[in-house]
């Protein structure tokens, strides 16, 4: 069956795997840091609805960084230094790429690494291996 097999692929990432009217939700947090004046987080969430009726499996992806709390940059003075490296194309297949970033604030480190590709196609690759067409949606709302 179709979501065993995904929910078996999804299950080797740290992450949830949640349902709510016949649209699952998976969420996984790539990196996080907490700092005594800030926090950021890093995190993917694919979500994709299967249509066995139509034998259809709509798809939709994000990646979502979020942050509190205080920084302090000056020009004399810089508390957090790191890298953050995104190379992608997006198109109606899908955005194609890695995203690698690794950060230090006050002696704490936030380290985010993924291959979007990687996931979107494995899911299609099961989709297709059950009898399904795989459909990529850009906007989260179409599926």
């Amino acid at each position: 069956m179709l979501i065993s097999d995904i929910k078996k692929y999804l299950s080797a990432f740290a992450g949830e795997l949640t349902k709510k009217n016949g649209l699952f939700v998976f969420n996984s947090t790539l990196g996080e840091r907490k700092t005594l004046l800030n926090q950021n987080k890093v995190s993917y969430t694919a979500k994709f609805r299967i249509l066995d009726d139509k034998k259809l499996l709509k798809f939709t992806e994000i990646i979502k960084e979020s942050g509190s709390g205080f920084s302090v940059f000056c020009d004399d003075f810089a508390p957090g230094v790191g890298f953050k490296k995104e190379t992608y194309k997006a198109s109606s297949n899908g955005r194609e790429g890695v995203l690698s970033e690794k950060s230090n604030f006050f002696g704490k480190t936030l380290e985010a690494s993924i291959d979007y590709k990687k996931i979107r196609g494995q899911v299609k690759a099961l989709a297709e291996q059950n009898g399904y067409k795989f459909k990529y949606i850009i906007f989260p709302w179409g599926v």
